[in-house]
């Protein structure tokens, strides 16, 4: 089918297209103060809460190209244009929202979390990179995955007894952007301009942080006690934690999927996906909330 003949069955060809977009949008009930920012986080991120500045420093584990055992390409995107982040470590971005202010904690959460632990004033990094973001206005687990820690000493939490369903993957939204502003920065210049022309139909703009792993095979978890030995890295508080296991009941098409087992994982044929991005053995995301 020629374009022109689609949009005509769509009603729209006799109008200029910026007059087309304004009508379809003012139908869709969306508002004209600006629309809501979707940052969508896909890969191993570490989370640290900022509660005086109002912000999250999302820190990114050393898993780049350079990683040789789990290689990732880090990169962000939207649904019209897409940059490859190849920084030097410990570099650092922030995300520039002009006009919004932040909360001093989100709003809304769901019930899904990533693994939670506690602050400390101890020296962090390095990183990958650091990527600031302003404190959202909701914030959303999103990707389960259920796992068990593996500590130096036993213990009787749950963490270390259990396997419990995390999030392997955050959402954040920002309410009334304007999308037209947005940038992601290297100090005070521009590192990457998203544009979300390809979102004007849509009450929400799309923005993604991705680190997109290039071994996509990973049967045995190899590649996922690699990162989330990385992970662990940066935090040097928390070498208690010595691996992860991944329960080997866990099954990601349920809406409501959870561990019935309490052995480790041993198991070869496997019901879940086992390439790309699937949540059969992504790492949960870690968070640094400011706990009292």
């Amino acid at each position: 089918m020629k374009r022109r003949d689609f949009l005509k069955q769509g009603g729209v060809a006799a109008l200029g297209a910026p007059v087309a977009a304004s009508l379809l949008t003012a139908s869709s009930g969306c508002g004209t103060r600006g629309k809501d920012l979707v940052v969508s986080f896909t890969g191993p991120f570490c989370f640290w809460w900022n509660t005086v500045m109002r912000s999250i420093t999302v820190m990114v584990p050393e898993v780049g190209l350079a990683c040789t055992d789990a290689p990732h390409q880090p990169w962000f995107g939207t649904s019209q244009n897409e940059k490859r982040v190849d920084v030097p470590i410990n570099t650092d971005l922030s995300l520039d929202l002009p006009g919004y202010k932040s909360p001093k904690s989100p709003k809304e959460y769901n019930q899904l979390a990533p693994f939670g632990y506690e602050q400390t004033s101890d020296k962090k990094g390095p990183a990958l990179f650091n990527l600031t973001v302003p404190m959202p206005n909701k914030f959303i687990g999103i990707r389960p995955t259920s796992t068990r820690m593996k500590y130096v000493n036993k213990g009787s939490d749950d963490y270390r007894t259990k396997y419990i369903t995390y999030a392997s993957g955050l959402t954040f939204v920002y309410n009334k952007i304007d999308v037209k502003a947005v940038r992601i920065k290297q100090g005070s210049m521009d590192f990457f301009t998203p544009c979300f022309e390809n979102d004007e139909l849509l009450c929400s703009a799309g923005l993604g942080i991705h680190m997109t792993p290039l071994h996509t095979l990973d049967p045995g978890h190899e590649h996922a006690n690699v990162v989330w030995r990385q992970m662990l890295a940066m935090y040097p508080w928390m070498q208690e934690i010595t691996g992860i296991e991944f329960c080997p009941t866990f099954d990601p098409s349920s809406c409501k999927a959870s561990c019935s087992s309490t052995e480790p994982d041993k198991r070869t044929d496997h019901p879940r996906i086992m390439a790309g991005a699937g949540n059969n053995c992504e790492v949960p995301n870690m968070c640094f909330p400011p706990f009292p």
